[in-house]
């Protein structure tokens, strides 16, 4: 994954020292560089370290801001290739570890002047053998609190496949204000006996603090490790830290040699007169146990035990025993994607963004950089993309980045594409948080879920409602399973008033050619969409299986769907229109003789229209087969279609931008309304029939009475050609989707933007409603559904 180093790698920079370790013959000289000197450009060294493996350089990242250490190999370790093939695997295994509290995370393994240097988080408050020479793990609190969070990094760590192997208070650091983070996972390599003596001369390392040969550290590793250190497991890592804990509570090791076997000697504090209590003796004996059938079989065990040891001792329950509300997925993702941008992976670096906004829409950093990298890359429109700039700023909790990066854009608008990197902004890495909050935040965050859960589990449905759009918003509306499961039992209590939201809740994957028209099955639970392709797929709502296709490649102008009778029509080039029922039956078939540009079922008869290009309208009774043509052909082919069976009408919009009004009982055109400049491209009505909205290539948005033919309101509702409408049951609310690929929801009544909603998708073409009236979906030039929820405020008897 990130062994795969730039082929370019950045030039050396003035200001690096001309100071070089002698290389053996044929390896590469490895620079060494001092305080204040800028490595590749972009990396200012701040403090410089030098062990027995290489140099360490504390560097500030001049576009993220942000320190960051800097792991480079002196030479000896380069001339061993399988050392090199190890520090590069262990370093991807690390970089896929992601972001925890309490790991320290490693960024990227990025190689500088053909040379990998390893890239970690910086942690600013030493590490655990600094603590305990300072006597800071006296007090049984802190060195109780400090061995829990060390079980949580460790739970998560060995979750993902990964044994350290070598933990010792060097490898685990802290904080200033005591969060504690794991690091160094693997990645100092071996060295040969000689180099190790030769390493302790000149370090002053105890031999008991160097890691060699066996990948561990003698002092520390478990007795199994000296047998055969490439088969341990998860109890090697709980021996290691007892040794740990052995020194932190006792202020010595249990052992001498770890590889000699003999009785456990009887651990006690090191305050003289006072004693643990039997929970900590057993616990300090079981993590060291020579058996490792006989320790802890794993670190959430260890956690419960030194949680019990805590309760023991202070009466009351430690504050970080439990790591509530922790999902850095995220994260985890846009900080890889950024990982990958350093490393010219651009292709990817796209895909882990999008999977970022997959599990959390309004994430702001995921966003920014997508956004970013679409600007750098050149592969998207100019004005398009400072409309997902404005939509991404609306949804976000951080708008002033997005003001900033629009305005960075405009300045820069005519760059060429191959000089953008050199004056780019900067990627948005998310920080951890260096803080040991994160344990109370998590924890009051939980405790308000539970409160949720509780108000709905005792009927309490307004106090239910007002926390969780409180806490739901602060929070973006992002993905909740919780919340998502709580308002969806509001919605069978309460009566929608008030939109309080949107939220993006699946991605169907993408098939080929654009999703121009889609209609959902509520008898089968299925989306049937039309392709540009002319194919009609038929997909499983809400899974990720592959389609199936109803029609080959170049088939289908148009298709329908009667919801509830599972119906399903299309209409191909030769004016051939089928009837297709779904769950099985006779398919009927009619001929038009012309073009089908669009299809309509009635919601309540057993009819059907089809709009024709010559400005037809074929009305078809599916009982008797009768077919009786409409239309004059004068404004054109027929666009789109609606029944509203309150007054017996088909309303359809033309080529010419009119709206003709269609009696079906006396098959006469009665009213003509010039409706818009451009073609309509869609009609949607309300469910109650009262309101009907169209949308044209003009970019309005009207709204009308179908009874009067009067225009209620109208607003220009975006930039481009208008692709698709919604109305919702009570038309309060119109949804506009458009080629600029964002969807707009409408207030009707102030004629406002309630939100501009980013496609992702290079441009939306149609909108449906979903299986609720709170869902719909919106398929995408990139052939892809999104499917959205619409969250709203409740009215409770």
């Amino acid at each position: 994954m990130l062994t795969h180093f730039k082929k370019k790698g950045p030039p050396a920079t003035a200001s690096a020292d001309k100071r070089q370790a002698a290389p053996s013959a044929g390896q590469p000289a490895v620079k060494v560089y001092k305080p204040g000197d800028i490595i590749a450009d972009r990396y200012q060294v701040e403090e410089v370290a030098s062990g027995a493996m290489g140099w360490v350089y504390i560097a500030r990242h001049l576009e993220w801001r942000i320190k960051m250490a800097i792991k480079s190999p002196k030479p000896e370790v380069l001339s061993d290739r399988e050392g090199l093939r190890s520090i590069l695997r262990e370093a991807n295994n690390w970089v896929r570890l992601g972001m925890h509290p309490n790991i320290a995370s490693c960024y990227y393994v990025l190689s500088i002047e053909k040379i990998p240097h390893i890239f970690i988080e910086y942690v600013d408050g030493g590490n655990l053998s600094d603590w305990i020479k300072a006597g800071r793990c006296r007090d049984l609190r802190t060195a109780l609190s400090l061995a829990i969070q060390f079980c949580h990094g460790m739970e998560y760590t060995h979750a993902h496949g990964i044994i350290h192997r070598d933990i010792k208070p060097q490898n685990i650091l802290l904080t200033k204000n005591a969060l504690l983070k794991i690091t160094d996972f693997g990645i100092l390599l071996s060295l040969s006996e000689r180099e190790r003596k030769e390493a302790l001369q000149t370090d002053g390392m105890s031999s008991d603090e160097l890691t060699v040969g066996f990948r561990g550290t003698p002092g520390y590793a478990s007795p199994e490790q000296f047998i055969d250190a490439g088969k341990v497991d998860e109890r090697s890592d709980i021996f290691s830290f007892g040794v740990c804990l052995w020194i932190m509570l006792c202020g010595r090791k249990p052992y001498r040699h770890n590889y000699e076997q003999q009785p456990i000697p009887e651990p006690a504090p090191q305050q003289t007169g006072e004693s643990f209590p039997p929970s900590l003796v057993n616990l300090l004996k079981k993590c060291v146990s020579f058996s490792k059938e006989e320790r802890f079989r794993d670190f959430s065990t260890l956690r419960h035990a030194l949680h019990e040891a805590y309760q023991d001792l202070f009466q009351f329950p430690c504050p970080y025993f439990e790591l509530a509300n922790l999902d850095l997925r995220v994260d985890s993702l846009n900080n890889h994607g950024v990982s990958l941008t350093e490393l010219d992976r651009l292709n990817a670096a796209s895909s882990c963004f999008t999977q970022a906004l997959d599990l959390n829409d309004v994430h702001p950093e995921a966003q920014y950089n997508r956004l970013l990298l679409q600007w750098l890359t050149g592969k998207t429109r100019l004005d398009r993309l400072l409309r997902s700039i404005d939509a991404a700023s609306q949804s976000s909790q951080a708008p002033r980045i997005f003001s900033e990066l629009k305005e960075f854009i405009k300045e820069h608008q005519e760059t060429p594409v191959e000089e953008r990197t050199g004056i780019s902004p900067g990627f948005k890495l998310c920080t951890a948080r260096n803080t040991i909050d994160i344990y109370r935040d998590g924890q009051l965050f939980d405790s308000v879920r539970r409160s949720i859960g509780d108000h709905i589990d005792n009927g309490n449905y307004a106090a239910c409602q007002e926390e969780l759009l409180k806490v739901w918003q602060n929070v973006g509306f992002r993905k909740d399973q919780l919340f998502t499961k709580v308002y969806e039992k509001l919605l069978k209590h309460g009566t929608a008033r008030k939109l309080a939201g949107c939220q993006r809740i699946l991605d169907m994957p993408a098939q080929k050619g654009s999703v121009r028209m889609m209609h959902y099955l509520a008898s089968h639970k299925k989306i049937a969409a039309l392709s540009a392709t002319g194919q009609i797929f038929i997909h499983d709502f809400g899974k990720s299986k592959p389609p199936l296709s109803l029609s080959g490649p170049s088939e289908a102008t148009a298709m329908a769907a009667s919801a509830d009778s599972g119906l399903l029509a299309t209409a191909d080039r030769t004016g051939k229109i089928s009837i297709h029922p779904l769950g099985g039956g006779q398919k009927l078939t009619f001929s038009a003789n012309c073009e089908v540009p669009v299809l309509v079922f009635h919601p309540r008869q057993r009819l059907f229209a089809a709009g024709l290009a010559d400005g037809g309208i074929l009305v078809i009774n599916l009982d008797s087969k009768k077919k009786e043509k409409l239309g004059t052909g004068k404004s054109g082919a027929v666009r789109t279609l609606q029944f509203f069976e309150r007054f017996s009408l088909l309303i359809a919009g033309y080529e010419d931008g009119s709206l003709q009004y269609w009696d079906l009982p006396g098959k006469e055109c009665i009213r003509i309304v010039e409706a818009h400049a451009l073609p309509i491209d869609s009609l949607q009505r309300s469910g109650d029939g009262l309101r009907l909205i169209s949308g044209s290539a003009d970019r309005y948005l009207r709204l009308w009475d179908p009874g009067s033919g009067q225009l209620i309101s109208e607003k220009k509702a975006h930039e481009e050609a208008i692709t698709s409408v919604l109305l919702n049951d009570d038309h309060q609310y119109a949804i506009s989707s458009c080629e600029d690929d964002t969807v707009r929801i409408w207030d009707n009544d102030s004629g406002k933007a309630i939100a501009t909603l980013n496609g992702r998708g290079d441009g939306v073409l149609s909108l449906a409603w979903g299986p609720q009236d709170h869902i719909f979906l919106a398929g995408r030039r990139d052939g892809g559904i999104t499917v959205w929820m619409l969250i709203y405020r409740f009215e409770f008897p």
